[in-house]
């Protein structure tokens, strides 16, 4: 299956829309680390868009649908996390 450029390009609109999400959770002091971690333990496939596990955390899931490899959505959360504690 060939990954064409319009999902490529729905895929980055869909990480800066979490990314902003985060921030918006990362303020709100009633949601905790723990709690954001289990929020973003999915990812969506860049190329058939099917839903794939994070495998938690090296940085990367690979889609069980077509085997095409995306960024785990948990990289937002250790960026968070990393800027946070700095």
């Amino acid at each position: 299956m060939q990954c064409s450029l319009i999902a490529d390009g729905l895929a980055v609109l869909y990480y800066y829309i979490l990314h902003l999400l985060l921030t918006i959770l990362r303020f709100a002091s009633a949601v905790s680390i723990f709690n954001l971690h289990l929020l973003f333990l999915f990812s969506i496939c860049i190329c058939c868009f099917y839903f794939t596990v994070c495998i938690c955390c090296f940085y990367f899931a690979v889609c069980t649908c077509c085997f095409y490899f995306t960024v785990c959505i948990c990289l937002l959360l250790h960026q968070s996390v990393e800027l946070k504690s700095e």
